[in-house]
């Protein structure tokens, strides 16, 4: 004989599924970190200096040799966060009801 179907063992919410459920997320999360800094460290193009050379030939024999080297700006570490802080305005209007104000607000934010 089979046992009846139940919803409660079904949909179980006790303390020790949740914790399971959090360390799965975890160690998944943590796998991702490390395949996705071992693809930035062996795999992602780098950014290099580029040189171009230009010749340029002019009528009476003058010759303009010009070589210029692109440097691309620095960028941060992508572990290092750009942390910015900016100020704001609104008005709101609810109904017949409106309120104005300013606030402020700060963070950090990841470029990859």
């Amino acid at each position: 004989m089979s046992e009846p179907f139940s919803w409660n063992k079904a949909v179980d919410f006790s303390p020790l599924t949740i914790f399971k459920a959090i360390k799965v997320g975890l160690i998944l999360c943590g796998l991702a970190f490390i395949g996705f800094t071992i693809y930035r460290a062996y795999f992602m193009p780098t950014n290099t200096q580029k040189q171009t050379t230009q010749i340029k030939v002019e009528s009476g024999g003058t010759l303009n040799l010009t070589q210029s080297q692109k440097q691309e700006g620095k960028k941060r570490p992508w572990w290092m966060p750009t942390l910015f802080i900016e100020g704001y305005g609104f008005i709101e209007t609810w109904g017949t009801e409106s309120r104005t104000g300013v606030g402020t607000r700060g963070g950090g934010r990841w470029e990859f």
